[in-house]
């Protein structure tokens, strides 16, 4: 029993190994070079929501195609056979001595044949007012997708930018951590000495591992980071990626009453607004058609044998038209229609009253991104100035230290203060390219 139960291990894992052999390096990491412009580019072609977005516009686009149909002529093409019973007496009569006519012979086979085409030719302007209806449809699901596209970009752009700041944030801990294994090793020593303490040394070492502490949090964040932006990318999720000229958008805000001015003129909900009224105009349109009368001209061709038009009847095949105009109108939907009418004139003035809503919050909205902009850019100066301070202050203890002024751990608090100043004016400037991407995503460029 021994035997087969090593047997059966070591069958188990060569088969895991072959397993491994197979799929490991499908799945294996890869790592990709990647611009600001290239990832906005990518995310596009693969965006899931496009995809839909363009999905809506065929379907759109194949209603009208349904719709054009409505102008092509009717026609209809029928055959029909009838085998009738003997049982039915010929009806005969005499036209002169001797000389007999059967008005009505015995004819049991029947055929019918029928062509007919018929065609609108006026339903109250209906047709053309709904075509007209589905092409503004149509204008407003593209300008959705447009809208869509500038989301994707910002929400990219975001992506984009927080990955950068984990990364920067990391090359300045790893920094930070070496420094601080160096000043570990001097006040060890220090203290080898007699010149510290045992709580300095367990101060800088307690200062290295919450350094170390900090990468792996930044680590964790960057995986999940990485991932995230593989997704929105439309890319294998095991990509690693390396950012590539992240450019910087940051540019000196100009007056709130200039975006202003593009918002009004550029935002595609606005537009998208203004198809949508024109849609439920022209949908008013058709509504108030159906009071009209239709008007329709049509035919028929007729190869039936017998042919009941030709007397007397007979066992062949004849040929013989028709044609003519109808005209149907429904007086009561004078009354009744003017609901219908109301209804839809209401659908467009609330549409006009949502387009009022949209303008003033987008007003707001710019206003204050404007704003927020304004004040990242304050931010980036306080956050330099700090830099310069922490420079400073280090570099002032530095000497302290070396004139046994102050204790070495007093340039623990330095460094820390130091590394904080240096991830702060690298999140600040981020912070501020982003302010500006989305106080720019307000006057819809």
């Amino acid at each position: 029993m021994q035997i087969n139960t090593r047997f059966y291990t070591w069958i188990f894992i060569g088969f895991s190994f072959l397993l491994n052999l197979v799929f490991l390096p499908s799945i294996a990491q890869t790592t990709q070079s990647i611009s600001l412009e290239e990832a906005i580019t990518l995310g596009l072609q693969n965006s899931k929501t496009l995809q839909v977005s363009r999905n809506k516009i065929e379907l759109i686009q194949n209603r009208m195609e349904q719709m054009k149909n409505v102008f092509i002529p009717n026609i209809n093409l029928s055959a029909q056979y009838n085998r009738l019973s003997d049982n039915i007496t010929p009806f005969t009569v005499e036209l002169a001595p001797g000389v007999y006519k059967t008005l009505n012979p015995q004819i049991l086979n029947q055929f019918s044949n029928r062509a007919s085409i018929s065609y609108n030719i006026f339903n109250g302007f209906r047709l053309t007012n709904t075509e007209e209806n589905i092409k503004c449809l149509e204008q407003a699901i593209r300008l959705d997708t447009d809208k869509d596209k500038l989301d994707i970009k910002y929400n990219i752009i975001q992506a984009y930018y927080q990955f950068l700041k984990l990364m920067q944030s990391k090359k300045y801990v790893e920094n930070s951590i070496e420094q601080a294994n160096a000043r570990l090793i001097d006040i060890t020593n220090f203290q080898q000495n007699g010149m510290a303490l045992e709580i300095d040394v367990m101060k800088a070492s307690l200062n290295k591992s919450n350094l170390e502490t900090s990468l792996q949090e930044i680590e964790t964040s960057l995986e999940i980071s990485n991932y995230n932006l593989d997704l929105l990318l439309g890319l294998n999720t095991y990509t690693k990626l390396v950012l590539n000229n992240p450019g910087n958008f940051t540019v000196s805000a100009v007056v709130a009453e200039d975006y202003l001015q593009m918002a009004m003129k550029n935002r595609i909900e606005l537009q998208a607004l203004d198809a949508r009224k024109k849609a439920a105009e022209f949908n008013t349109k058709v509504v108030s058609g159906n009071v009209y009368p239709v008007i329709a001209v049509g035919g028929n061709g007729y190869l039936n044998n017998p042919n009941q038009r030709v007397f007397p009847n007979e066992a062949a095949f004849k040929g013989t038209l028709d044609l003519g105009a109808s005209v149907t109108w429904n007086p009561t939907l004078l009354y009744t229609n003017k609901t219908a009418v109301t209804e839809a004139k209401l659908n467009t003035f609330q549409l006009q009253l949502n387009k009022d809503i949209l303008v003033d919050a987008i007003k707001q909205e710019v206003y204050s991104q404007y704003q927020n902009y304004k004040l990242s850019l304050l931010k980036i100066d306080l956050a330099n100035k700090a830099k310069l301070y922490a420079i400073e202050n280090v570099r002032v203890l530095k000497n302290k230290v070396d004139n046994h002024i102050n204790v070495i751990t007093d340039l623990l608090d330095g460094d820390i203060q130091l590394l904080q100043a240096e991830i702060n004016v690298i999140n600040a400037s981020i912070d501020a390219s982003l302010a500006y991407q989305k106080l720019i995503k307000t006057t819809g460029e």
